[in-house]
């Protein structure tokens, strides 16, 4: 499952973060990790169920500019040992 590391503009309280993680598992991401100390989101989603698009989307319809830090795609077949 591909890894995205976000920040978000906007963001000033842990209300903020709890809105913007209940509008992505409500999507239908599979994780949702906020890292105080490098003020960035980890998400792990399955493209399956959602893109990148309709979260960063969410994201913005929230109010909150998201901008992508890092993005890590995982090839599952490796991951699996196919």
């Amino acid at each position: 499952m591909p890894i995205v590391y976000l920040s978000f503009i906007g963001e000033h309280c842990d209300g903020c973060l709890t809105s913007i993680e209940h509008a992505l598992y409500t999507l239908g991401v599979e994780q949702f990790n906020y890292d105080f100390t490098y003020a960035h989101a980890k998400i792990v989603f399955d493209r399956n169920l959602v893109e990148l698009d309709q979260i960063m989307h969410t994201i913005s319809k929230l109010g909150f500019e998201p901008n992508i830090v890092d993005l890590i795609e995982y090839d599952e077949d490796i991951i699996n040992g196919e």
